[in-house]
């Protein structure tokens, strides 16, 4: 299999040319082609010139440009690339080209890629997904209105402002035509046959690239966008090569030398984004690189930019050695991402029957009920809401399952009514502790009034619950067997289903009035804890 690597790269030239010579080392019959970002300066591009030398197997890329974050320059750059490739007639020496940057490294030995590639000759490894593959921030308003400046990864109000503008004119942008955008990684390895396409094809449509020009991060769009188009969707995979994170934020997850012991657990064939002061890490790379074809299976849908495994080894602060997120982008920091947003909500636990009848009994207006918003393999909006809620899909599981909490806070912040959310046993136990330690939820306790819940239990967990108990502590003690939650909720913040009669709700003030039937007294009971104004009454 003959590989081009293509290579995207900006500082560090002793390095960027260390990393090239790594990988033509490597392979058999690979190539290197740089695109060094012409914003550097003269002397550090004449350290790349010096560094690569002769080797008639590094080539750069004459006609460089500036690179510029978030700006059509990265789609430019990666298509004067691919044009002198195609001038030169060198496509003809390779099969296939991966895009990388100078700060992606090899995670697999590189012949174990060949393989691979050539097990899988004829696909192409890149994403093309719809608008929810964008975590947060803005979605189809990426290309639907114009962005005529350029944009900045930090906040800016210029940005902000022409934001809220264009959507205060209904600005919606049309796509040209035959064209359906998508969105994926920039990081991808596609078949030098369908690089020549899309190269043809936007020579032939220039229309298309002052479309694209005018979008935010177009590097994200451009190439899933015209894969999806000229290519059958079956040679698709619809992932990529390159292990990579990024936060919602857009900060990136950064490799350093303590992590050397997860190198070879990594999904995919390279990973990002590599330390520059990573010494030892990256010489485990090039050594792994180098390495024979263990033999091992290889799997196409194996390789993922699934990044939870590293979440749970994550630390806090900011980023040092050994530390791979930013202070802001730790999923594990949960609670303190419910904390930041101050609004009352309300969380019914039970089984699936049971909470669908409680939810359904809050008719008042000033609460807005939802299914299982944790169901492991959809977001559940519930029967009486539509797929899509204030911009939330119900198919955004994996979006969900990144950061739990901040999705939860996503979508109470998108509501202007109380949020009512129902969990049941085989719902993602995760944000069970979180939900727990957060002030602002009130807990509706209704899983120890369910015969099928308790039954479920194993017998010891079971026999924990015999003995005389009030019944908040029956119910709080029955919460924990089956969450697995340590600590004792706050009795101040819970409403408890009485076991002896049904509608018959006790909470952590005592016992409350009944109201005229069961439905607008688990109402009231809500109200009150809440500090809201009680209904039927006088």
């Amino acid at each position: 299999m003959k590989i081009l690597y293509l290579i995207l790269a900006h500082n560090n030239p002793d390095l960027l040319a260390e990393q090239a010579e790594v990988l033509i080392r490597a392979g058999d019959q690979s190539g290197v082609l740089i695109h060094y970002d012409a914003a550097s300066s003269a002397e550090s591009y004449s350290k790349l010139v010096q560094a690569v030398g002769d080797n008639s197997r590094i080539k750069l890329v004459k006609e460089r440009i500036a690179c510029r974050w978030g700006s059509y320059t990265l789609v430019q750059a990666v298509v004067n690339s691919l044009e002198e490739l195609f001038l030169s007639h060198a496509e003809q020496d390779y099969e296939y080209v991966v895009l990388l940057s100078g700060a992606c490294l090899p995670s697999k030995p590189i012949k174990q890629l060949e393989r691979f590639l050539t097990e899988n000759k004829g696909k192409e490894f890149i994403e093309v997904a719809g608008p929810e593959w964008i975590l947060d921030g803005l979605r189809e308003e990426r290309y639907r209105l114009y962005f005529p400046f350029a944009p900045s990864p930090r906040k800016s109000r210029v940005q902000d402002l022409c934001v809220t503008l264009q959507r205060a004119l209904k600005v919606r942008r049309k796509v040209p035509a035959g064209l359906e955008v998508k969105f994926g990684s920039q990081w991808w390895a596609l078949s030098t046959d369908t690089c020549k396409k899309i190269i043809t094809y936007l020579k032939m449509n220039p229309s298309v690239v002052s479309f694209f020009k005018r979008t935010f991060i177009p590097d994200e769009m451009v190439f899933p966008t015209l894969v999806g188009k000229l290519v059958d969707s079956d040679n698709i995979a619809n992932f990529c090569l390159t292990k990579f994170h990024f936060s919602s934020s857009g900060k990136p997850v950064v490799f350093y030398d303590d992590h050397i012991p997860y190198l070879k657990q990594l999904p995919g064939f390279f990973f990002r984004k590599v330390s520059s002061e990573a010494s030892k890490l990256r010489q485990a790379s090039y050594d792994l690189a180098i390495s024979s074809d263990n033999g091992h299976s290889l799997e196409a849908g194996s390789v993922d930019t699934n990044v939870v495994p590293y979440i749970l080894k994550s630390q806090v602060m900011f980023p040092v050695p050994g530390q791979i997120f930013y202070y802001s982008s730790i999923p594990e920091r949960q609670i303190e991402t419910l904390l930041s947003f101050n609004k009352p909500y309300v969380v019914v636990f039970g089984g699936r029957e049971k909470v669908a009848k409680i939810v359904s009994s809050l008719n008042s207006p000033i609460f807005k009920t939802f299914g299982n918003v944790f169901h492991p393999t959809m977001v559940h909006f519930g029967k009486s809401n539509p797929s899509e809620v204030c911009g939330l899909k119900e198919a955004d599981y994996k979006i969900r399952d990144l950061n739990p909490s901040l999705y939860l806070v996503r979508l109470r912040s998108r509501v202007d009514e109380v949020p009512v959310i129902c969990w049941s046993p085989g719902d993602k136990v995760e944000i069970c502790d979180v939900l727990t330690r957060d002030p602002n939820a009130l807990i509706v306790l209704a899983l120890h009034n369910d015969e099928s819940v308790i039954n479920s239990l194993p017998i010891q967990s079971q026999n924990l619950l015999r003995g005389n108990q009030d019944t908040i502590s029956f119910a709080q003690r029955v919460f924990q067997l089956v969450t697995g939650v340590s600590d004792r909720i706050p009795r101040e913040r819970i409403i408890v289903e009485s076991l002896k009669e049904e509608g018959r709700i006790s909470s952590g003030h005592g016992d409350l009035d009944r109201g005229r039937d069961a439905s607008l007294y688990i109402t009231n009971s809500i109200k009150e804890a809440l500090n809201l104004s009680r209904e039927g009454e006088d």
